[in-house]
């Protein structure tokens, strides 16, 4: 679901055959893109390209589906045409995460950087959900909850300043000239 709009099903039985990336545009939005492999040959991507604050994105995996996975195509009739969102000088875009414990996580990227979220069912019987966030100095990543049937991650697009404390922080060598 994306704003309460939907839900939005894609399917694929191929291992690895559906892909959800949710990460910061270089135009100033959030972008969602969801891959999936009909079949070895066919593939198909559906994009979002103007996720911004107060946006929210309700990704469900393997859950009902009364559609045959058909409606993913309509998420990009979601698309706005609107200038970008005007950020406070130190905010950056990130999300809100709520997981399958009702807790809530606050992920974002290190200053001048970009934060992308994935989710791939890898393993046929559930999906691996990780983040990742970086800049020219450090590399920063999460795992995030397995999903299993029915099993839900909540986000909520925000502009901030801060993210919770992260398990998983690389220091990136710059090399001298």
């Amino acid at each position: 679901m994306i704003n309460g709009k939907g839900p939005f099903t894609a399917i694929s039985q191929l291992r690895g055959g559906l892909g959800v990336n949710l990460y910061t545009g270089t135009d100033g939005f959030m972008h969602l893109a969801v891959r999936f492999e009909l079949d070895p040959h066919t593939t198909k991507t559906y994009r979002l390209k103007s996720l911004r604050p107060g946006d929210r994105i309700e990704l469900t995996y393997d859950g009902p589906n009364d559609d045959a996975g058909s409606s993913i195509e309509k998420i990009e009739m979601l698309e706005r045409d609107e200038p970008p969102p005007q950020l406070a000088e130190r905010d950056r875009l990130g999300f809100d995460v709520t997981h399958k414990d009702g807790e809530t996580s606050r992920l974002s990227h290190p200053p001048n950087g970009h934060i992308g979220l994935f989710l791939m069912n890898v393993p046929l019987d559930h999906a691996r959900v990780g983040v990742d966030g970086s800049n020219e100095d450090e590399h920063w990543n999460w795992q995030l909850d397995d999903l299993y049937a029915v099993d839900s991650l909540k986000f909520e697009i925000v502009a901030t300043d801060w993210c919770d404390e992260f398990p998983n922080v690389t220091k990136i060598a710059q090399q001298s000239k």
